[in-house]
């Protein structure tokens, strides 16, 4: 701007200098890129003035005419001039070429059209071009480099340059790279030549070699045809020359299956042949795969998709995430926005900067004018997880609940909890609130949790996701500070309970006893009982009346529970009359000593005689029943000890014989294995009994276990020690449980057949017993199993008789001319004799008939 200022000035010279330079194409695509992209032979220039060129000043000149190039056509028509635009543009492109190119751009964007053809425009500079080239050679350069002309000859400006003798400037300039293009992109089929011509300029084999790799295909081709020229009947080669002319044949034929024959092409590793399939036939995305995929040219592929605008061909591109195709997109893009404004040129360009991590240019757009949808395309961007350049975009339209979720998604979260609250929305808040939960930032998810619990139904959500991850401190913790909170419910104090009875029960009573009109009881009583905290059950039980409940948690687990004179102001109050005999039971047995004064708060309200009754059956008290049988022992009262044993059992049974089956008399040996034996540990017992030689009392017990091997093995016993009236006296005593065939053995084998004798002799007479009972049964059964087949035979006997007397019983029909009733064929039934009656007839034959 100072430049210009330093020779010009007109009203609005800023602005719409600033405007002009918005607008100029040249500017935004190769100013600060390439340094030569201008043509270069400045021609002798003729001047032309404007009739009214006094209203501009050049710091004391006159305005001359080729400062043309700073007049725009709006200017035109402010003064109502109506210059003659192509002898104009000549003039100027004789002095400045790009100024030429900036008035050429200038008047296509005139409203109503451009005034003069496009095809005249592009004549002209073509004119100029040609004359460049044929004078400068280095004109080419400008030509490949910029790849910003795309209609244009090729053919004669490959002939153009072939005349300057293009491959020898590039050469010796050292530039290869536009020899490549040349190649490939100009005239592929002027490769040999350049080959040749690179040979005689001794350029380095690695090069020449990549050219004639590159260009294998058009140089085999030649190659081929040469043979075949020379008369060649090689079948490989007509083989290879067909498939070097696949492209002739694509490029003259028309009716075959494109989408078919360009996979096939595909197959065979053919990428252009593939490529210029689906190009013939429109088969833009398929073509634009090719080229990225096999081909892998990413130029070719912007290339190509410019040519097409088509945004599913786009779509392509940038799902090949290359960097290079954004670069190419976004300069499209700016080409694209000088002519319209639309919100999908808009929105693609933020998206493409956004790939190219170009967040400056996405803050110094989005503050510029623009029709971008910017909140379809900061949803875009986070969706892609490009979190800086959504994060931008959500700040700008205050999305401020996405720009959270933005801000938790780049670990950024003292800037999510400013988000939240601006956001102040309960789904923004637990978003950031677990987060932070997850990354520990704890102090941060307090912060947010403090949000999130005032509201009733989001408090569960934040309590189980603090605990299935472990952080139980710290949720007790959220929670307690929610405490003081002014919109503070009852369920923050019921949850806090419920924490406490799962992870801290220390403090559980205390916040029960400072809280309870706050406290949804029943709910804390749920868990208190889950947690197994009986005293805190029974306090909760109380404040909540249900005194029944309170009192049977006492009874059933009074070592956490128990309090006498809370439970005496519980008894009271129950409305369960049986708990009152339930209380007593349980105060005989665990606190005999508080017995009357329980009774005495029970006296209005019990039964008394249920309750004497109680008491009578109730003197089993362990306590008790210990204290007796510990007087009994010490003053060795084994007599009373024993009937002791019998009428209480609520003692410790093993301690006691314990005690005394070492002791000096024999007597309360004798009661420890009695106690053995009632506490069914037989073995003891009889070892214990055997020891004093007391095998009576062993044999008793061997009885009344019932266990035969404990009874074989006393015998074997008594067999041992030579016992042979103790083995015959335990032969009877055991009777039921000892096998005969043992006794037979160890008596036959220890010489005590005599003293089994009475024993097998009794087994006899038991078997044979059993045997003529069995016998006696088997013939009862036999005989009656025979007079009933005897009857049934009699029964049908008599059903045959009655069978054939039936028909003679039955009247027959009337004789004809014989009045009344007779009996058929003459026949007339006896009269019975006197004295005799007729026999009873079965159910199925006629009813019997009375005595006469």
């Amino acid at each position: 701007m100072s430049s210009l200022r330093e020779r010009f000035y007109w009203p609005t010279m800023r602005k719409e200098t600033n405007a002009f330079i918005r607008s100029c194409y040249v500017c935004q695509t190769a100013k600060g890129i390439h340094s030569n992209a201008g043509l270069y032979t400045p021609l002798t220039l003729t001047f032309v003035r404007h009739p009214r060129n006094q209203l501009l000043h050049r710091r004391g000149r006159h305005y001359e005419g080729s400062d043309l190039t700073v007049l725009f056509p709006g200017y035109f028509l402010k003064i109502g001039y109506t210059p003659e635009y192509l002898f104009l543009l000549q003039t100027i492109l004789r002095s400045d070429p790009q100024g030429a190119v900036n008035f050429a751009l200038m008047i296509s964007q005139m409203e109503g059209g451009c005034p003069v053809d496009y095809s005249t425009i592009t004549d002209l500079f073509l004119q100029v071009l040609e004359i460049n080239l044929v004078t400068f050679p280095n004109v080419a350069d400008a030509v490949l480099a910029n790849r910003m002309f795309s209609h244009y000859n090729r053919p004669h400006i490959a002939q153009l340059c072939e005349k300057a003798d293009l491959t020898h400037y590039l050469y010796s300039n050292n530039m290869l790279q536009y020899i490549e293009g040349y190649v490939q992109k100009v005239n592929p089929g002027n490769a040999p030549l350049v080959i040749g011509q690179l040979l005689d300029d001794e350029c380095p084999e690695d090069f020449i070699k990549g050219l004639i790799f590159q260009n294998r295909l058009l140089l085999l081709t030649q190659f081929l045809e040469h043979l075949v020229s020379e008369g060649s009947q090689d079948v490989h080669v007509h083989d290879a020359l067909e498939s070097s002319r696949v492209m002739d044949y694509i490029n003259r034929l028309d009716n075959f299956a494109g989408p078919v024959v360009g996979e096939v092409a595909v197959e065979a590793k053919l990428y252009g042949e593939a490529f210029a399939i689906f190009k013939k036939f429109n088969l833009n995305i398929q073509a634009v795969k090719v080229l990225l995929d096999s081909i892998r040219s990413t130029d070719q592929a912007v290339e190509f998709a410019f040519r097409v605008e088509e945004d599913a061909v786009w779509s392509v591109i940038w799902a090949s995430e290359d960097a290079n195709v954004y670069n190419d997109l976004v300069r499209y893009l700016l080409m694209v926005r000088q002519k319209s404004k639309e919100p999908k040129v808009d929105s693609e360009l933020i998206y493409s900067y956004a790939k190219i991590d170009r967040l400056g240019d996405i803050e110094e757009f989005i503050l510029m004018p623009n029709v971008a949808n910017l909140q379809n395309i900061g949803d875009r961007l986070f969706d892609e997880a490009l979190y800086e350049a959504a994060k931008i975009i959500y700040g700008f339209i205050s999305n401020w609940a996405k720009m959270t979720c933005t801000l938790v998604m780049l670990k950024q979260f003292h800037s999510a909890v400013d988000a939240a609250r601006k956001a102040n929305s309960s789904n923004t808040w637990k978003e950031v609130c677990f987060a932070c939960v997850d990354a520990e930032e704890f102090r941060l998810a307090q912060i947010c949790g403090r949000n999130i619990i005032v509201q009733v139904d989001d408090l569960e959500e934040v309590s189980d996701y603090y605990q299935n991850r472990g952080r139980f401190n710290e949720l007790i913790s959220l929670v307690e500070s929610g405490l003081g909170l002014e919109c503070a419910h009852m369920g923050i104090f019921t949850g806090l309970g419920v924490l406490y009875a799962r992870y801290c029960p220390q403090k559980l009573m205390e916040h029960i006893k400072l809280f309870s009109t706050r406290l949804n009881i029943p709910k804390l009583i749920r868990a208190c009982d889950e947690q197994q905290h009986w005293k805190e059950l029974t306090y909760l039980y109380i404040q909540y009346d249900e005194f029944d409940n309170a009192a049977t948690t006492i009874m059933n687990h009074s070592p956490e529970a128990w309090d006498h004179m809370q439970f005496k102001d519980i008894a009271v109050k129950v409305a369960n009359v049986e708990l009152y005999y339930k209380a007593v039971h349980f105060y005989l047995q665990e606190h005999p000593d508080l017995i009357n004064d329980i009774l005495h708060v029970l006296s209005l309200r019990a039964d008394h005689t249920r309750v004497v009754n109680i008491m009578r059956k109730g003197n089993n008290v362990a306590a008790v029943n210990e204290a007796m049988n510990e007087i009994y022992v010490e003053e060795e009262d084994y007599d009373r000890l024993r009937e002791s044993l019998d009428l209480h059992d609520n003692f410790d049974q093993i301690g006691l014989a314990q005690k005394v089956e070492k002791h000096e008399l024999l007597e309360m040996r004798r009661v420890a294995a009695y106690i053995y034996k009632k506490a069914g540990r037989w073995k003891q017992s009889i070892a214990l009994s055997t020891k004093d030689n007391q095998y009576k009392d062993a044999m008793e017990t061997c009885s009344q276990s019932g266990e035969r091997e404990l009874s074989e093995e006393l015998l074997a016993y008594f067999i041992e020690q030579g016992k042979k009236e103790c083995f015959a006296s335990c032969l009877f005593v055991c009777y039921d449980l000892i096998r005969p065939e043992v006794v037979l053995e160890l008596a036959w084998m220890n010489n005590m057949v005599d003293f089994a004798f009475p024993y097998l002799l009794q087994f006899i007479r038991e078997y044979t017993s059993k045997v003529d009972e069995f016998v006696k049964d088997k013939f009862v059964s036999l005989s009656e199993v025979k007079a009933k087949e005897t009857e049934e035979k009699d029964m049908v006997a008599q059903q045959n008789m009655y069978a054939q007397l039936l028909p003679l019983a039955l009247p027959a029909p009337p004789m004809p001319g014989m009045g009344g009733s007779g009996l058929g064929r003459g026949f007339a039934p006896h009269p019975p004799m006197a004295g005799m009656a007729m026999l009873p007839m079965p159910p199925s034959g006629m009813p019997p008939m009375g005595t006469y």
